[in-house]
């Protein structure tokens, strides 16, 4: 890799989604995820309204953006309104296609960079790794989805990896698979302080999602000054919407003054940026909107690059995928972050960095 370890990140998070069609099985269990855990949220198993009107307007007592029926006669969402428009026809500004977003569990990553290409550790690898390492998940679901994925690849475990020995007997069978990202309950059965590798690292979920932990991400954080082999990755905003400066001031800035205070290396901090938004994002929210959460990034990134913190920008990368709910993604992309976070901690410790 002809990279530096700062780039790594950066580089490995920009390129495209190599596709390929989905088999009768994996449809149909890309389907089933999609209606069960839709159906948590009181979303209609048809994103499609009976007047047709779509885009700019929710469903009847749900926030979420009503769009089109992708198996109907009119699976486009144009000027508003559902029409009959091939793909190709429907990719206007404010056209809406649910036929169009990657379903990553089934696709390939290839970041652009051919100097910067990721590589899938094995597990003894990751473990190797991770050897004597701790590692602090700080923020909110999306990055306990992240935390989930990582789960996942230490213990060499899709199924349920992810979850706690005490999680009940028909938990483990409905929580398994695709279904460990559910938002419901699945998610409050997720391991989030354990050891993976055979006791030899250490992994914490911290659900702090909002500035109004601040002073707790801040003692967790500088508490891990002078343990070896420890990073934090942090992340959050949407709990905030977006607010740029209340996380930058509440948050960031204080955090980076005690550990400038404590000489804590920068490199001991992850920035997790915020992901793109999904179709069914809500147009009741315009602080979730696509440009909104640019600019948050935009905004958060600079302040953060000037004090030489690392940044992990999933913005491309999520950026036309398929999203269960319009914030949130499953297997496929958070499977790709962690491979991506693999990646920067190998390069750290090639670097003797950690």
């Amino acid at each position: 890799m002809h990279v530096d370890v700062q780039d790594v990140l950066n580089c490995m998070a920009y390129g495209h989604w190599e596709t390929r069609n989905l088999s009768p099985a994996e449809h149909s269990e890309i389907t089933l995820f999609y209606d069960q855990i839709r159906k948590e949220k009181t979303i209609p198993t048809n994103l499609q309204r009976p007047d047709k009107l779509c885009g700019n307007v929710t469903f009847p007592n749900v926030v979420y953006r009503a769009l089109c029926d992708p198996n109907g006669d009119t699976p486009c969402c144009y000027n508003n309104v559902c029409t009959n428009k091939t793909q190709h026809q429907c990719t206007c500004t404010d056209c809406r296609d649910t036929r169009q977003p990657i379903h990553a569990e089934y696709a390939t990553w290839r970041p652009s960079d051919p100097t910067c290409q990721l590589r899938h550790l094995s597990h003894n690898e990751i473990c190797e790794l991770l050897d004597g390492a701790t590692l602090y998940f700080i923020g909110d679901s999306f990055v306990r989805h992240v935390f989930t994925a990582f789960l996942l690849a230490a213990r060499n475990n899709e199924t349920h990896g992810a979850m706690a020995k005490n999680t009940p007997a028909d938990l483990r069978s409905s929580c398994a698979g695709l279904f460990m990202f559910t938002e419901k309950v699945c998610r409050l059965h997720v391991d989030s302080d354990t050891n993976v590798c055979n006791n030899t690292a250490k992994v914490k979920l911290l659900y702090y999602y909002s500035s109004g932990s601040a002073s707790s991400v801040h003692d967790a954080i500088i508490g891990l000054n002078n343990v070896n082999r420890s990073i934090v990755f942090l992340g959050m905003g949407i709990h905030d919407h977006f607010n740029e400066e209340k996380v930058q001031k509440q948050v960031l800035l204080p955090l980076l003054q005690k550990m400038n205070s404590s000489s804590m290396t920068y490199s001991k901090l992850v920035w997790m940026g915020i992901h793109s938004p999904g179709l069914l994002g809500s147009p009741n929210f315009p602080y979730q909107s696509y440009e909104a959460v640019k600019r948050y990034n935009k905004f958060i990134g600079q302040f953060l690059r000037e004090w030489h913190v690392p940044i992990f920008e999933a913005f491309n990368l999520t950026d036309g995928t398929a999203s269960f709910d319009g914030e949130h993604y499953g297997l496929g992309v958070n499977r790709v972050k962690v491979q991506i976070l693999l990646n920067y901690l190998l390069e750290l410790r090639k670097k003797q960095m950690w």
